[in-house]
């Protein structure tokens, strides 16, 4: 089973960041948007159940990221 996270950046210019989040687990991202909110970035990574800590680690780690929501529980 999938878990699908949506995430909030400070800066996701070009992906990059959502991009290495992803590769980095062994997940896929999607539906990235730039200053969704006329000054944060959003993109959502798809990610097995059993990489989910490993993301939500990696998430809690990286200061680019200002917050995440697992959408799946």
């Amino acid at each position: 089973m999938a878990r699908s996270y949506k995430i909030i950046f400070a800066n996701n210019q070009k992906s990059f960041a959502v991009n290495a989040l992803a590769l980095a687990c062994d997940g896929s991202w999607r539906d990235a948007v730039q200053r969704y909110n006329g000054k944060h970035d959003l993109a959502f990574i798809d990610v097995k159940e059993e990489n989910a800590a490993h993301l939500e680690e990696m998430l809690e780690q990286d200061d680019n990221v200002l917050s995440y929501l697992c959408t799946d529980h």
